[in-house]
């Protein structure tokens, strides 16, 4: 999987994978199939881990809940309360909760990006008509050389 140690290497990663620059426009088109594909598939594994920690963590209270329910009968009247609080209380449940939200938090990043590219992806779509339509219309004289305003008499009125 894809290690992020920081907001900034996330909000990097992100500006570097949504940033659009004209000048690469064809670069651009070109490779945004593939990195949308990589972090498809990286979505697909971070929802395969948040599962596998989802089912980890309902075996380790079906567990401990056993485990429970036999030494708090020795003691007390065992109550469901009395037995969800003494889950909630076991180290090995809460390490595995945190490892379980951990893998939730990085399958919604991963979600968020994913749906970011494919936003990218559109306004990729509707930015290459914009400029067919320019190119087509006059507006613009080279693409590959930017945008060039050709109805210079708007800004002096």
């Amino acid at each position: 999987m894809m290690k992020i140690d920081s907001e900034q290497e996330l909000e990097k990663l992100i500006d570097d994978l949504l940033r659009v620059n004209e000048a690469t426009l064809e670069k651009e088109l070109i490779e945004h199939s593939a990195r949308y594909a990589w972090f498809a598939v990286l979505l697909a594994k971070a929802r395969r881990r948040y599962e596998q920690e989802k089912f980890e963590l309902d075996v380790l209270e079906a567990e401990l809940g056993k485990e429970y329910r036999e030494k708090l009968k020795k003691e007390v009247k065992v109550t469901e309360r009395a037995i969800e609080e003494a889950i909630l209380r076991d180290e090995r449940w809460q390490e595995k909760k945190k490892s379980l939200l951990s893998a939730k938090e990085e399958m919604e990043v991963m979600e968020a990006i994913v749906d970011a590219l494919a936003c990218k992806k559109d306004m990729l779509v509707s930015y290459v008509s914009l400029l067919k339509e320019q190119l087509k219309s006059g507006i613009l004289d080279d693409v590959g050389k930017g945008v060039k305003r050709i109805n210079e008499e708007k800004i002096v009125s």
